[in-house]
């Protein structure tokens, strides 16, 4: 790539076994715009994971990602130290959910469906996901008194639970956000719920993160299953299978290629050392 920008690219696989109607992962990309494109503005991603065990958790992350990353690309300083616990983004989020919610419940009576006694329970509960959320400043923007250089991107990114963010540079793996290790990642990650509104609290369960981008630098944001997988390569000696999934991950984020990327998450799951669970994937390449 010769053109001046960043280029994102998003790419979403289902479990194994599972439909598309039943994938609980879901990512937003603003400003929206067709894959791959070079993008000189700032722009946020927001992944999330919605957690099986609770009702209607697909639903949730879809809200969850649209809602948040509108907020976010309103007010980036939402991801900045404790930034959330105000609440302004998440009430929006929750806020935004509850009239989808009360919509869904009317429409389940109207169509002779209400739900169930045994139902209420996981209802009244609420839906719960992971989520992380990044967002990228454009270049030469100011921080603090100072102008970042034209040839750097200033990013923050915050997360809740096991979506995980990684930067590479020069095929190096430099930063990892939130989990460190293989061993980090576990069956009760921490998650973010419907009925939430401790946004203190909230904000204390968050961990923050900022950095910057250099020409020719990577961003890789991923759900938990195929971070854990790259966490695990990474610290693998002397390194060559995090070269061989850099290499694969790369291809597949710079041309888009959402049937390699299905094809290769297969041949990972059969092979035993990728969990089967869906799997979101944005590259982000920094072309200068």
């Amino acid at each position: 790539m010769t053109e001046s920008g960043v280029a994102v690219t998003k790419l979403i696989i289902p479990k194994r076994g599972n439909s598309w109607v039943e994938c609980e992962d879901a990512c937003c990309v603003l400003p929206e715009g067709a894959a791959s494109d070079l993008r000189s503005e700032p722009f946020t991603v927001v992944v999330s994971d919605g957690a099986s065990e609770s009702t209607l958790a697909r639903e949730w992350a879809q809200c969850l990602v649209r809602t948040m990353a509108v907020g976010i690309a309103e007010d980036p300083a939402a991801l900045e130290g404790a930034g959330l616990s105000h609440g302004k983004v998440l009430t929006h989020v929750c806020d935004e959910w509850e009239l989808w919610h009360a919509g869904y419940l009317k429409q389940r009576t109207a169509v002779g469906r209400p739900p169930r006694w045994f139902e209420y329970p996981k209802l009244s509960a609420g839906a719960f996901a992971t989520t992380l959320a990044v967002h990228v400043n454009a270049p030469g923007s100011k921080h603090g008194a100072a102008v970042v250089a034209r040839h750097r991107r200033r990013w923050l990114a915050a997360a809740l639970g096991d979506s995980c963010l990684f930067q590479v540079r020069d095929g190096r793996l430099i930063r990892r956000f939130p989990m460190k290790t293989p061993a980090a990642f576990g069956n009760s990650p921490s998650l973010l719920g419907s009925r939430d509104r401790d946004w203190v609290q909230t904000g204390e369960r968050t961990r923050f993160t900022r950095g910057y981008a250099e020409d020719g630098d990577e961003l890789l944001l991923m759900t938990d299953a195929l971070a854990a997988y790259l966490i695990d390569c990474a610290d693998e000696a002397p390194g060559h299978s995090f070269d061989s999934i850099m290499y694969s991950l790369r291809e597949f984020g710079r041309t888009d290629d959402e049937s390699g990327f299905e094809e290769w998450v297969n041949q990972q799951r059969a092979s035993g050392r990728l969990r089967n669970d869906d799997v979101t994937f944005v590259y982000i390449y920094f072309a200068g």
